[in-house]
């Protein structure tokens, strides 16, 4: 199961990210069993990817408000597109958006993951 560090940044900030997901090469295209942990929450992550060679993820990212948001901003949903810049995805690099949770709905993050 890959394990990729990173961080979720604009010009203001930037936060550690952990992401987790099933070995691509077994899951025939889509991603059912991805784990995030980001800004003290505990996402499950779920979505789709292409072919090996300069592949793409286009993956969704909910956390419930009970695990870990003591701010009560509810459950958050985030759009994930990620893109890898080589066959072994070694390095993947993307946005994220907040769709729902916390202050920031709306806006679009730099992400930037390395496989451990």
């Amino acid at each position: 199961m890959p394990t990729y560090q990173g961080t979720v940044s604009d010009t203001g900030e930037s936060n550690c990210a952990t992401l987790t997901f099933d070995e691509p090469s077994q899951q025939n295209g889509q991603l059912n069993n991805g784990k995030m942990q980001y800004y003290g929450l505990n996402f499950t992550v779920t979505g789709s990817y292409t072919a090996k060679n300069s592949r793409s993820f286009n993956l969704q990212a909910k956390a419930k408000a009970s695990d870990g948001d003591e701010y009560g901003h509810g459950d958050s949903s985030l759009t994930i597109s990620l893109k890898s810049a080589d066959a072994n995805d070694n390095k993947l690099s993307g946005t994220v958006k907040v769709v729902s949770g916390g202050p920031n709905v709306g806006k679009t993050y730099n992400m930037n993951f390395t496989k451990g």
